[in-house]
């Protein structure tokens, strides 16, 4: 009887926690650099695609090619939630550590629709007032949404390029 080992393979929760502290880094260069330039906003999103197709094809290759297109797609989604919601910690926790950067977002909030000139001036000020008060709440729902249609977007795409070839036991 032979005795086969079984493949060594990361953890999505690890491989999440990874990609949400890469994500972390850039988000905090983007802040704290105040390089908020149009498009380097997207640069974690981006970063956040790219590693999840990889997640999913590198899943697959820890497994031998032993994997059907669910489970990588799950694999690639799991780890997508787990660096989200390291990614509402490091906000929530950004914003009440430095309450000052949340009044820059909303300080560039009324700027943009100032500049926009779509709203009147005691339009912007209630519409002001109400993002105050829901403020965590915008940004959490901001980043789950987000992240959520990303990840599943690159999970199935990495799910449909990785190589399987499932083997019944």
């Amino acid at each position: 009887m032979e005795v086969t080992e079984s493949p060594k393979v990361m953890s999505n929760v690890v491989r999440g926690i990874i990609i949400g502290l890469i994500i972390i880094i850039l988000q905090a260069v983007i802040q704290f650099g105040n390089f908020h330039i149009n498009g380097i906003d997207f640069l974690p999103i981006i970063f956040l695609a790219i590693a999840i197709l990889w997640s999913c094809i590198h899943y697959a290759k820890q497994m031998k090619y032993n994997v059907t297109f669910s489970n990588t797609f799950s694999y690639g989604f799991r780890t997508t939630i787990v660096a989200a919601l390291l990614m509402i910690v490091f906000v929530v926790a950004v914003y009440i550590i430095f309450p000052d950067m949340k009044e820059d977002a909303i300080q560039r909030l009324r700027m943009k629709m100032i500049n926009d000139g779509v709203f009147s001036v005691d339009k912007i000020e209630k519409n002001i007032a109400t993002i105050r008060k829901i403020f965590f709440p915008i940004n959490i729902g901001k980043i789950l949404i987000i992240y959520s249609v990303v990840g599943l977007i690159a999970s199935v795409l990495g799910a449909a390029v990785a190589k399987k070839n499932p083997r019944s036991i």
